[in-house]
């Protein structure tokens, strides 16, 4: 199934002559197919980067979609803050 959704993105990005940035792209799967071992989003440019967990507009995402990373930030100590006045 990822190899088909591989398949249309691709064909969907030459379509419409866009490129994806592989440095910035980052790819996550949901649900069961999360644990399946599948290859990775090859393009010309290169390989798009497969991760477990994702911050998107102040989201923590993880793959099994559980608050886990949400809390363990929350709980964590804030980092010390940058002073640029002096």
């Amino acid at each position: 199934m990822p190899q088909i959704f591989d398949s249309i993105v691709l064909f969907w990005t030459a379509s419409n002559n866009v490129q994806i940035n592989t440095q910035r792209t980052k790819e996550m799967i949901f649900g069961c197919l999360s644990t399946a071992n599948h290859p990775l989003l090859s393009t010309s440019a290169g390989s798009v980067e497969c991760v477990t967990t994702f911050k998107l507009l102040g989201l923590n995402f993880d793959v099994s979609l559980s608050w886990s990373v949400l809390f363990t930030l929350l709980l964590s100590p804030p980092e010390p803050a940058n002073d640029y006045t002096s």
